[in-house]
């Protein structure tokens, strides 16, 4: 991940006249190239250039209000292609499945050293993290969807390689690729993980019927390949859920590392401080929970194969207007670096840039609280072929 102040991006890339309004600023803002990116390659292609012309004055309230009006457009439009895709109740006919069994760690307190000492809102105190006992998919079940996605050689995606945590991860495919897999998520997968979210994390979410999976990804971790690890790192989504699909019997090392719950408390900015021993190796068909933005990686294997169904939940009762312009902002200086230098574009983009660098900041922490749907669960049938 690259990390960097908006004000020093501003300073050495933009105009003066463009990096004036952003330099000073109290709060920073980091710029993460690729973190939201790597399991979601198609985010970057759905960002809107709707601001990248805006004649509005730098900082002015219409640019703020045109920037949050598009985010809310972009996350209605997730909602709506979630709700295509995923079911998100049970099917008819499917009981409540038997409640599932954790093993609950809690964030460090302020007395720790490191990153992520205390929670993130909405969570409590004691929900960093949740690992079941119960498996959540049968042996079978697992096996299946790894079968079905060893066969799709051509469509596993490699992923972001541009930034350094992200130099060995795994390759990875989404389960809308695979009907089986699909099928498995929607009808014995949702319908037990959802409930055991709204358990594993109750500050959090006292209802989860507003929760979307906003992708689900088979992420396969291949020692002889170097496809071995994935480096600390924050997820945008709100709750990650990542389920093991082999027993951990088939790899050396490997699993699910919390940095919080791994290290000793070392500065913000380390990469992969955690120590790898620390990391969670569940049985096959068992799942570990945890904030989407706590940091947060794969811990290496030595050998072997490692597959995991990565879920990555959002919650469509709010507009996360922060993280939404810095996406776009994101994007728009990711594409400058690309273009010809010192051509207009290029200026364009990063005159963009800045000016969504700066949305995101004076956003903070803010979202929108939308109005809730008519019907929870909008599509019980979702259409197989996405």
């Amino acid at each position: 991940m690259i990390c960097v102040s908006t004000s020093a991006i501003a300073t050495l890339l933009l105009p003066r006249r463009v990096a004036q309004p952003l330099v000073g600023r109290r709060r920073v803002a980091a710029v993460c190239l690729s973190d939201d990116l790597i399991f979601f390659p198609s985010v970057e292609s759905s960002l809107s250039d709707d601001l990248l012309f805006c004649e509005s004055d730098e900082g002015s309230l219409s640019d703020l209000s045109k920037s949050r009006s598009l985010n809310e457009a972009e996350h209605e439009e997730a909602c709506d292609t979630s709700e295509r895709r995923f079911s998100h109740a049970p099917p008819e006919g499917v009981g409540v499945r038997a409640e599932v069994d954790f093993d609950r760690y809690s964030f460090p307190g302020t007395g720790y050293r490191g990153t992520d000492a205390t929670p993130p809102a909405p969570f409590g105190d004691g929900e960093l993290a949740r690992v079941s006992r119960t498996p959540l998919l049968t042996p079978a079940e697992c096996t299946a969807l790894v079968a079905e996605a060893d066969r799709q050689d051509d469509s596993w995606c490699s992923g972001s390689r541009t930034a350094q945590y992200a130099a060995r991860a795994g390759s990875s495919i989404s389960v809308t690729q695979l009907p089986t897999a699909l099928r498995l998520v929607n009808e014995r997968l949702l319908p037990a993980l959802l409930p055991a979210i709204g358990d594993a994390f109750p500050t959090a979410f006292r209802d989860v019927s507003s929760l979307r999976l906003q992708e689900a990804r088979l992420v396969k971790y291949n020692a002889s390949a170097g496809q071995t690890e994935l480096g600390m790192h924050r997820d945008g989504p709100i709750v990650t859920a990542s389920v093991a699909l082999n027993a951990p019997d088939e790899y050396d090392g490997g699993g699910t590392l919390i940095e919080a719950l791994g290290g000793a408390g070392r500065d913000e900015g380390a990469q992969g401080a955690a120590d790898p021993s620390a990391a969670f190796r569940p049985s096959s068909g068992c799942v570990v929970l945890h904030p989407g933005n706590v940091r947060h990686g794969g811990a290496p294997i030595s050998s072997g194969v490692r597959y995991i169904l990565v879920c990555f939940f959002f919650d469509r009762a709010t507009v996360d207007h922060d993280r939404l312009c810095l996406l776009r902002a994101n994007s728009f200086l990711k594409r400058a670096l690309n273009a010809n230098k010192g051509s207009s574009y290029a200026a364009d983009l990063l005159t963009a840039a800045a000016r969504e660098f700066g949305n995101s900041l004076r956003c903070g922490n803010a979202v929108k609280v939308c109005a809730p749907t008519q019907n929870p669960n909008p599509n019980p049938k979702p259409n197989p072929n996405p």
